[in-house]
């Protein structure tokens, strides 16, 4: 069969009375081959029976009604026996010709023929088929008439009746190639079903009872509007959904609606829907049906929860978007989605920014205090959403992720204010596949350690940071071992996990640790063979306090204990960093470094990096900017300087009375290790300070060596300016013959100023001894292949901090054109 308009139908209506008039021999006025219908078999043994195209009872909005096509098969079915017949000719009326046994008294004719099943205890079984390949099937119902014999003549009329209910779907894209529509209870839409039709008429179906489905899928070609069958008499609970299939892979869900009962013969509209493809919309009360279809039938928040919680949602989720509204949204639990079983399934939760409103998640307090849990086979993207108020009890974080199959990205969030009494504030990390964030921004979270993420896992997790900022958040440190890391703590669980943050602010971040003696820093990597990797990153006023006057090593940026840790820095700015603000109310600074500290053997390397005005606060003792000192019995620390820029005394108290330490260094190196110093300035702006302060019992293993009283420091030096050395030698000696001798004064350094970049000019001795900047990758690639190929795959190889190339020779230090 075949849809025409109805102003078709009464063209062929006029037509067929003017040919009634003019052809005598073709009384019915069309083109059926005409026959004389007894109801007794002709002469080759068949019954001709004329068959009515149904009436729907429910007209679609084209005002199409369903006429026959030649060629078109029907199926009979009678006790013992069936037959298929096609149509004799096209129209709204036609003819099948069908041989019947004389024993046989009544028969069903079904439409297609490939859902008629067999003749059984006066019924007909129908098969509404889960898996429709021709999308042709959908401009036609599934139709079935009932002919009778009274004696021996039959009731040739075949009134056709609907049976199934029709879903309307019309495609928008020439690129979807399935549609299919599922009940979200799992009821029964497909499947082999009795049918009966009674002496008056009256179609009846009974129950499924082989094959049933809960969905009806059908393979469709691009555009158009397409019927989909399912069964009648069905309520649906929580309704149906439809979804759009971009060949099997990739899934696209489009329409959610509410409890709705299907009927015979009715047409469920749903034309263009795909405006609604993969589109979800929440607000915390929800609004019409709450179906989530679309702002005027938003799903509240106890929906929305209930809906990505439940795994059997994996295949509508696959691809979809879920809009939120610019309110607050309280959950009293974790918004757990999990979808074991099943393969990744990969969705998006979108927060709405309008002006200062912004979709937020507001924690509570205790063992139910975050709010967002990803779990198994889960890959989300949040955007625009601030977490606010978790204030957790141990490792309650407001987002959390147990599960090495999770993935987790987050664009354009905010996380304020989130603290937990254990470590993790704002993201807690134990198992994970991957967790990316860009452009996010954190402020004033805190907890034990890690204020701002935590990782804690035995597998090896990758953490991506692009943009974004991290500002005042804080670690209060209860013990030695497990605390500190106001940006990050990564402990030791087994795993190796690596970190990487691009363009990234950390600003004012800071430790308050009490009377611990072990600990310090805003981050902290504590998983042997875990690297950090900072690109283009500024690090401005970040500080650590303690009310311990010992000062113990309590640096601001980071204090390494653990063992093989690798710490990498390109073209980052490091100003107003301190360990210690003051004397004031009992806060004091550490030792052996005020921004970088390592008592392991570990590595820290800086290329195109910028060093000015950190300080140290009062009451110190054995203060530098950077302190390098091995306590272990093996291994060597390793510090890496190239193309940058340290410059600025070795100790400067925020308020009056600081008496400067006039025997320590700007870098202090002491017991065993590595220091390569390759085209860089180092120095210090007090007169009778020093740049570079050797002790203690230095092995050495290659390269120059410098040290005090005998001791000797192995270093590799190219191209490189310092002041004067800790042994009060006025010039360093190496094999390229490059001059070291440049010295500064306590108000300058050769013409430079705050910050501290090149500004073009340089003088002093030696000043024409220039670095080849392929020298300076050769040293790079020497002194550390891994931080070299890193530096080769972000391009800052020959670069100056602008991402500018260097060229052939360059000056020395981190500058700027």
């Amino acid at each position: 069969m075949k849809k025409t308009s109805i102003f078709a139908m009464i063209a062929l209506a006029v037509l067929s009375v003017a040919c009634a008039k003019n052809e005598e021999d073709k009384p019915n006025g069309n083109d059926v081959p005409q026959e004389e219908q007894t109801g007794k078999p002709g002469e080759d043994g068949k019954i001709v029976f004329t068959a009515i195209a149904p009436t729907k009872t429910a007209i679609d909005s084209n005002d199409e009604v369903v006429t026959w096509v030649a060629g078109d098969e029907v199926k009979f079915v009678w006790d013992g026996g069936s037959t298929t017949a096609t149509a004799s000719a096209s129209g709204a009326s036609t003819t099948f010709s069908v041989e019947v046994g004389a024993d046989v008294s009544e028969l069903y004719a079904v439409y297609p023929a490939s859902v008629g099943g067999s003749y059984d205890s006066g019924n007909v079984n129908i098969h509404f088929n889960g898996s429709l390949s021709d999308g042709s099937f959908a401009a036609n119902d599934i139709c079935v008439a009932k002919a009778v014999k009274t004696g021996d003549t039959w009731s040739t009329t075949l009134e056709f009746k609907n049976a199934a209910c029709l879903i309307k779907v019309g495609v928008t894209s020439s690129t979807i190639t399935k549609v299919q529509v599922s009940a979200v209870n799992g009821e029964t839409l497909a499947g082999y079903a009795p049918l009966s039709i009674n002496g008056s008429g009256e179609v009846s179906i009974g129950t499924v009872s082989d094959s049933p489905s809960d969905h009806v899928s059908m393979t469709v070609s691009g555009a158009g509007n397409y019927y989909i069958p399912v069964l009648p008499g069905v309520t649906l609970a929580s309704g149906f959904r439809v979804n759009l299939f971009e060949d099997d892979n990739q899934i696209t869900p489009f329409y959610y609606n509410g409890s709705y009962t299907t009927a015979r013969g009715k047409v469920i509209k749903l034309s263009d829907i795909e405006s609604h493809a993969g589109q979800y919309y929440v607000t915390p009360a929800g609004a019409g049906t709450m179906s989530g279809q679309s702002w005027a039938n938003a799903m509240d928040a106890a929906t929305f929860k209930a809906f990505i919680e439940n795994a059997d949602n994996y295949f509508i989720l696959r691809g979809a978007t879920i809009h939120l509204s610019a309110e607050e949204f309280t959950f009293g639990d974790y918004l757990q989605p999990d979808f074991s079983g099943h393969s990744e399934t990969a969705f998006t939760i979108e927060g709405t920014k309008s002006g200062s409103d912004i979709t937020t998640f507001v924690g509570s307090t205790g063992t139910a205090a975050g709010t967002l849990w990803p779990k198994t086979s889960c890959n989300l993207t949040v955007k625009n959403v601030k977490f606010t108020g978790t204030n957790g009890d141990s490792n309650r974080a407001a987002i959390r992720i147990n599960t090495t199959s999770a993935k987790l990205t987050l664009e354009n969030c905010i996380f304020d204010g989130n603290k937990t009494s254990g470590t993790g504030g704002a993201i807690a990390v134990f198992k994970a596949a991957q967790l990316d964030l860009k452009d996010c921004e954190f402020y004033g979270n805190n907890a034990n350690g890690g204020a701002c993420f935590f990782i804690n896992t035995s597998v090896n997790l990758t953490v991506n940071v692009t943009g974004g900022i991290f500002q005042g958040n804080y670690a209060v440190g209860t013990g030695d071992t497990n605390s500190a890391g106001a940006v990050f703590y990564a402990a030791n669980d087994g795993g190796t996990p690596t970190l990487k943050f691009s363009g990234v602010t950390f600003k004012e971040n800071y430790n308050y640790v009490g009377t611990n003696e072990k600990i310090g820093g805003i981050l902290r990597l504590q998983a042997s063979n875990a690297t950090a990797y900072f690109d283009n990153c500024v690090f401005d006023g970040n500080y650590t306090n303690r009310e311990n006057s010992k000062n113990p090593p309590c640096s601001a940026i980071v204090t390494c204990r653990i063992s093989d840790v690798k710490y990498y820095f390109n073209a980052c700015e490091f100003k107003e960093n301190t360990s210690g603000t003051g004397n004031s109310a009992g806060k004091y600074g550490g030792t052996k470094g005020t921004v970088f500290a390592t008592l392991s053997p570990s590595t820290f390397a800086f290329n195109n990096c910028s060093f000015h005005d950190n300080y140290g606060g009062r009451n110190t003792d054995d203060i530098s900017w950077i302190g390098m000192d091995n306590t272990t019995s093996s291994g060597n620390c390793t510090l890496i300087l190239a193309n940058t820029t340290i410059v600025g005394d070795n100790y400067r108290a925020p308020d009056t009375g600081g008496a400067r330490k006039n025997n320590w260094g700007v870098i202090k190196f002491q017991n065993k290790g590595n220091f390569y110093l390759l085209n860089t300035i180092l120095c210090s702006l007090d007169t009778s300070g020093n740049s570079f302060w050797v002790n203690g019992d230095i092995s050495v293993d290659g390269g120059d060596t410098i040290g005090n009283g005998g001791t000797k420091l192995p270093v590799y030096c190219w191209y490189s300016k310092i002041s004067k050395e800790g042994d009060n030698r006025t010039n360093w000696t190496e094999n390229t013959g490059s001059g070291h001798n440049y010295y500064a004064t306590s108000a300058s350094f050769g013409g430079w100023s705050a910050p501290w970049t090149w500004n073009g000019t340089l003088t002093g001795e030696n000043s024409t001894m220039l670095a080849a900047t392929a020298d300076v990758n050769t040293q790079i690639q020497n002194a550390d292949a891994d931080f070299y190929s890193w530096l080769d795959s972000i391009g800052a190889l020959g670069k100056d901090i602008n991402g500018n190339n260097r060229g052939a020779t360059s000056w020395p230090g981190c500058y700027q054109n």
